[in-house]
């Protein structure tokens, strides 16, 4: 059985990776803090082992011997103060370059989640001290591949969606809207998104490691869609009971359409249409809601 690494495994898109590298047949070790939620992940048969600190991933490491590796742990804040900078910088800079020094020597592709806000027109473009420090990265990672000989495959993602989504995003709060009646503002109806099911962001991941893939790739969606698609789309799934309205002092932003272009995974495509993974979404998380107000659900809920 192939054994995989992941960090970051307790976040929306580590937890679906972790699971979709199970059902493939992989044994995977979660890197965990003593902080994290990983009941989830266990009773998915997940091995979890904690590491407060990034020099306990060398240990990790060792009594692992992972196949492959699966970076997906990192920090993030919209608009930073004082407080986030420690926390920006250790998420995204130091556990990874423990994590890369800990590999050397080893034959193991590497795949890093990195982030479209690093980049413009295909330059990295500091958009952010999240960005910043997420190239900074980057810059890391080129070292010891070009240095110390690790097969790190660096792998751009956008934005994405799911089911038992509790993040601060766009289709969360229209659907949440839906399913309440409360009215949701939102910006610029022609903001572009690049919106992925996040079922398939976990596929691509796992296809990013397999043999001979680029150096630097993309998982994405193949066309652009628009706020005012996310809306009409949850409108449609919603039967019209999405009250919308547009925030005027809100403008947008063009980075999903100006990041840059790189190959996909050899082999990877998404399987899901932004109509069908909304819809399939939206009667989820309305199973969820009627569930909650009638008795508990037996089920493990993601957080």
């Amino acid at each position: 059985m192939a054994r995989a690494l992941v960090t970051g495994a307790t976040g929306f898109v580590g937890r679906t990776l972790a699971r979709a590298l199970v059902r493939d047949g992989w044994a995977v070790t979660a890197v965990t803090r003593s902080s994290s939620a990983t009941e989830q992940l266990v009773s998915a048969g997940i091995r979890c082992v904690e590491a407060d600190q990034p020099s306990a991933l060398y240990a990790i490491v060792a009594d692992t011997e992972p196949d492959a590796v699966f970076h997906l742990a990192a920090a993030q804040a919209r608009r930073h103060t004082s407080a986030d900078v420690d926390t920006l910088v250790e998420a995204n800079i130091t556990v990874g370059t423990h994590l890369l020094q800990s590999l050397v020597g080893r034959d193991v592709p590497v795949v890093c989640a990195m982030s479209y806000f690093q980049y413009r027109d295909g330059a990295p473009a500091t958009h952010s001290l999240y960005a910043a420090t997420k190239q900074a990265f980057s810059s890391i990672a080129t070292y010891y591949r070009e240095r110390e000989g690790l097969d790190v495959r660096e792998v751009v993602l956008y934005d994405n969606y799911g089911p038992s989504d509790t993040r601060d995003k766009l289709v969360v709060a229209l659907i949440r809207a839906a399913h309440t009646g409360a009215a949701v503002r939102t910006g610029p109806l022609d903001q572009p998104l690049n919106l992925l099911h996040v079922d398939d962001v976990a596929n691509g991941l796992i296809a990013a490691a397999s043999p001979d893939e680029p150096q630097l790739a993309t998982v994405r969606a193949p066309e652009l869609a628009t706020v005012g698609d996310v809306v009409d789309a949850v409108q449609r799934a919603s039967g019209g009971r999405l009250i919308h309205e547009i925030d005027p002092a809100r403008t947008a932003s063009y980075l999903a359409a100006e990041a840059g272009d790189w190959p996909a995974p050899r082999g990877w495509s998404p399987r899901w249409t932004l109509e069908e993974g909304i819809r399939a979404v939206y009667d989820a998380d309305a199973r969820g809601i009627t569930r909650s107000a009638t008795e508990p659900d037996p089920s493990p809920k993601a957080h």
